[in-house]
Formats: structure tokens, C-alpha cells, sequence
């Protein structure tokens, strides 16, 4: 049985990796496919009296396109496979009903102009060499669909005229195939230039800034060792009234605390800058450990630099601890995402707050990481998890894009529930720790 399933599952990681790197249009393509196809229908079979129209044909594309249209109600577990259910959606769609309506049709002038408008549509759904994989397959399963539900090849030879017309169509199919997947590369390297330009830049101000930093940890630590001796001789000058008193108490109390304090804005800097290459880096395979949830999330209130009043918006007082596998500096960076962008939504809102907590299902632990921030419009929610797609004027794109890796990386997921005006919810998923899971993290 996992032999049979192996190659479906590697088809589901394919769709999954192209769709989170080139996004798919969920919605769009399902509203498209629902209206278009049964209109389509009405006016060949009625007004172009085609006999040849297959209305049932034309409703299992309809029908498969609505589960696409309700993709963000889909059970956490499910969106996995929802990449390679629209790649299967798309592939019955477009290539493989536009093969078989063609030849039923006898290469009518009619079917070739609608598959060349397909092909058009089709381009832009899919990135390059999905396009490429998916018009092979659709052309050879609606070839042998054809010819298996009675289609004969000797009546199309027979009725085949090929006129100037027909040439033309045919040199503009070809070359729509050829120039689509020649744009659509390109536009893909469009988007891996960006990636290289970010990266390039998050690694330049890395490397520009850790030295100061590191130099300013340096001296605040030196500081705080030989700074008691000058705060000692400085009480002593006092009490022997060889000098007066020049420094008021409070600010005396005050200079004590500097190094500790120039200490860990030097240790904040350096983790927001790690935070920053943590986004820009490419998925790569990691060894899981078992990670404890309430220390994971201690430590990143403990490490992320947030102010008195930030401290007190946050409530996460009734998370149950459960363990999860993964790694605790990708959660960290995680968590550190999703709370730098919920204190910038609540700053804009009276009584601004961040409710943490836990829950599970049959197969997942879960955290919920709430704020009632002004929310996320639906234009940017079906995209959030996308690169370069910020909500805000000056974010990158980058930090949610990091999330949903991360987290698939753990074998978990990530989505999100907003409305404008009414804040966020993020939900994170991990799979629950099972003996089988531990006996191969062992193994590994």
C-alpha cells in the first residue's frame, strides 16, 4: 500500500513546493471554471448547434473546482494536498477536456480558437514547468480518453482540410506553448532575482552591523565588571567629603543598570538581524528535536525586545504544555514574525491585545496566536502566505513566507483567519509525538 501511495505523495510535495513558492489562484480560476464552463455549454450546443458538447464533461469541472473555492475552510490536515488537487483540477480543465473536445470536433475552427484562449488562460496559473508537465499529460489523457470512449482518428483524417487558417491556428498554439513557457520562466527568475537582491542585502546590513554590535557587547560587559570599582571610589570620595555629591541618587541607581542594559539591546539587535536571514533562506532538511511549547514561547518573550505596556497586551496564561518536533531557533523566529506583526495591528487600536493559547485535535497539538488589530483585508489574506506579499508599506514579504516553511518543514502547518476591523488568528498545527514518530526520530 505505501508503495502504491509513494508516487502520489512525492506528486503531493512537487504541487506543494511549486504552489508555495509561485502561489496558485484558487478562487479565481474555481469562480472562472463554474460560470464559464456551463455558459460555454449553452452557447455551442444552442447557438452553434455542436452536437458533439459534452455537458458532463464540462459539470465534473464545475463540481471539482468548488472544494477550490472554499480552499481557507479546508481541515488543517487536508491543506496539504489542496496544491495537488488544483495541479488535478487545472490539468481536467484545461488540457485534458480541451484535447477531448477538440478531436470529438474534428479540429473545428471553433475548438481550435477556445483551446488557444485555454493555453492563454493556462500560462498564467501555473509556473513554467508545471505548465509543461500538465499540457503533456492533459494532450495523452484526452488522446486516450478519446479513443477509448469510441473516438476514431481515420474520421478526423478524413474531414481534415487544412486551410491557411487552420495553419495559422496551429503555428499560434505552438507558439503559444513555446512564449508562455519562455515568459513565465522568466517571470519566475523575476522573482528569484528579488530573492537574491533581499538575501543579498539582509546579508550585507548582517555583517555591517554585527560588528558594532558585537563591540558594544564587548564594552558593556567590560563595563560592568570594573564599573563597581569606580562606583565604590565615587561613594567614598563623597562620605570623605572630598568631593561633593555631583550625581543625583536616582540616576546613580541608574548608571548600575547600563551595561545589563547595553548587554541585551546588543543581544535583541543580533536576534532581530538572525530573524532577518531566517526569512530569506531557501527550506533545507533539518533534524527534528523534541521541543517543549511553554519554554519555546517563555524564551521568546524573554528574548524579543517589547515594552512595559507590550508586556502587559499579551495573555497567555492557560497554554498547556505539549511537545512537538521541530527546531526551538525556527520557532523562535516563527513566533517573533507572527508578534512583531500583531504589536504593529494593535498599536492602531484602543485596548490593543494578544491572546496566546492551546488546543488539539485527533492527530495535532495547536496554538492559537490571536490579536484584535485591525485585521487583514481578503485581497491580501489569499496571498499572505506568499513571498514578497506585505500587508504593510514597509514589509517585505518575507516573514509569513518563512512561517509556512518552517512549520511544513515540522511537518505542521500554519493559516489564518482575519477579517478587516476584526484582528487575526494564526493557528499552527503540529503533529502529535507517537512512538512511531519517536522510533524513527531515533533512527534518523
Amino acid at each position: 500500500m505505501l508503495n502504491i501511495l509513494s508516487p502520489f505523495n512525492k506528486a503531493a510535495k512537487y504541487s506543494k513546493d511549486r504552489v508555495d513558492q509561485f502561489g496558485a489562484q484558487y478562487k479565481t480560476f474555481s469562480i472562472f471554471t463554474i460560470v464559464n464552463y456551463p455558459v460555454g455549454f449553452i452557447v455551442l450546443f444552442f447557438f452553434e448547434s455542436q452536437e458533439n458538447e459534452n455537458l458532463w464533461l464540462r459539470l465534473i469541472a464545475c463540481i471539482a473546482c468548488i472544494p477550490l473555492l472554499f480552499h481557507t475552510h479546508w481541515p488543517s490536515k487536508a491543506k496539504y494536498y489542496l496544491p495537488i488537487y488544483w495541479h488535478i483540477s487545472v490539468l481536467y480543465s484545461i488540457p485534458f477536456f480541451a484535447t477531448i473536445m477538440l478531436l470529438r470536433n474534428g479540429l473545428s475552427m471553433q475548438w481550435l480558437l477556445n483551446m488557444l484562449l485555454g493555453f492563454f488562460l493556462f500560462i498564467l496559473l501555473v509556473d513554467w514547468l508545471t505548465f509543461l508537465i500538465l499540457l503533456t499529460l492533459g494532450a495523452i489523457l484526452g488522446t486516450v480518453f478519446f479513443i477509448f470512449t469510441g473516438g476514431s482518428f481515420e474520421t478526423i483524417l478524413l474531414n481534415l482540410k487544412f486551410d491557411s487558417t487552420k495553419f495559422l491556428i496551429f503555428y499560434l498554439y505552438f507558439y503559444a506553448v513555446f512564449i508562455g513557457a519562455l515568459f513565465a520562466r522568466n517571470r519566475e527568475k523575476i522573482s528569484e532575482v528579488k530573492l537574491q537582491a533581499l538575501k543579498s542585502l539582509a546579508y550585507s546590513i548582517a555583517h555591517e552591523m554585527r560588528t558594532p554590535l558585537a563591540s558594544i557587547a564587548a564594552g558593556a560587559s567590560n563595563l560592568g565588571k570594573f564599573l563597581p570599582i569606580y562606583d565604590k571610589a565615587y561613594r567614598l570620595a563623597v562620605e570623605a567629603e572630598l568631593m561633593p555629591a555631583q550625581i543625583n541618587p536616582k540616576q546613580h541607581e541608574r548608571i548600575k543598570d547600563i551595561p545589563a542594559i547595553m548587554e541585551k539591546v546588543s543581544y535583541n539587535a543580533q536576534n532581530i538581524i538572525d530573524m532577518l536571514l531566517m526569512k530569506v533562506r531557501e527550506a533545507q532538511a533539518i533534524e527534528l528535536d523534541q521541543c517543549s511549547m511553554v519554554k519555546c514561547i517563555s524564551t521568546a518573550l524573554e528574548q524579543y525586545p517589547l515594552r512595559t505596556q507590550e508586556h502587559s497586551a499579551i495573555q497567555w496564561h492557560n497554554v498547556k504544555d505539549f511537545l512537538f518536533l521541530g527546531k526551538e531557533e525556527m520557532f523562535l523566529h516563527i513566533f517573533f514574525n507572527l508578534l512583531k506583526n500583531s504589536l504593529h495591528q494593535i498599536y492602531f487600536v484602543p485596548n490593543g491585545a494578544i491572546n496566546i493559547w492551546t488546543d488539539s485535535s485527533e492527530t495535532h497539538n495547536l496554538l492559537h496566536f490571536k490579536d484584535n488589530g485591525k485585521g487583514i483585508s481578503k485581497k491580501i489574506l489569499i496571498h499572505i502566505f506568499d513571498r514578497f506579499v506585505s500587508g504593510t508599506e514597509f514589509g517585505t514579504g518575507m516573514g509569513l513566507a518563512y512561517c509556512k516553511m518552517a512549520m511544513n518543514s515540522f511537518g505542521g502547518d500554519i493559516e489564518c483567519n482575519s477579517s478587516e476591523g476584526c484582528g487575526a488568528e494564526f493557528i499552527m498545527s503540529f503533529p502529535k509525538i507517537t512512538s512511531t514518530t519517536l522510533s524513527s526520530l531515533r533512527e534518523a
